[in-house]
């Protein structure tokens, strides 16, 4: 009787513990999917800000601090200088993973890393680019970091070309 009762309990134990892990890794999935969709939307919108040598289509994702910086707009300048052909192909490298700092229970920094990669320009074909974006998606403690902190283009080689906003 004791051994059924044990049996039974470890059983329990082990049902509950699995149920627990089930939840908590598809909420994980469902966040990283979301962060997909957002990151893909963003980098589309960027490659056409880009290419229409739009202003108004980039800043929206940086983040407020930049707004202040004198340099911002000669930066973005430099960015529409550098890529003075349209984009036609580019890969999105991103898997949904953020970095998350917690306090009390609840998030106070979230940030992530994207990657667009193998950016080919119309007739440089055999030239291409790689654009890493830092973010905060939250920042609790600096809410004028919420967005791009850091816009960086690498050659094929991976020499920084340009940089637009600093590394926090």
């Amino acid at each position: 009787m004791k051994k059924t009762i044990l049996i039974s309990m470890a059983l329990l134990i082990l049902l509950l513990s699995l149920l627990c892990t089930g939840c908590t890794s598809a909420k994980l999935v469902k966040s990283q999917i979301a962060n997909q969709k957002t990151a893909k939307k963003m980098c589309k919108n960027i490659i056409r800000g880009i290419n229409n040598k739009n202003t108004d289509d980039l800043e929206k994702y940086f983040c407020e601090r930049h707004y202040n910086d004198d340099d911002f707009e000669d930066e973005i300048e430099d960015l529409f200088d550098l890529f003075d052909e349209e984009i036609v192909s580019y890969d999105l490298d991103y898997n949904g993973e953020t970095s998350l700092s917690v306090r009390d229970g609840k998030i106070v920094k979230q940030a992530d890393e994207i990657y667009i990669r193998n950016i080919i320009c119309e007739s440089s074909k055999d030239e291409n680019y790689s654009i890493l974006i830092e973010r905060y998606i939250i920042n609790k403690d600096n809410t004028d970091k919420e967005g791009i902190i850091t816009f960086v283009v690498e050659d094929s080689n991976n020499n920084v070309i340009l940089r637009v906003g600093e590394s926090d």
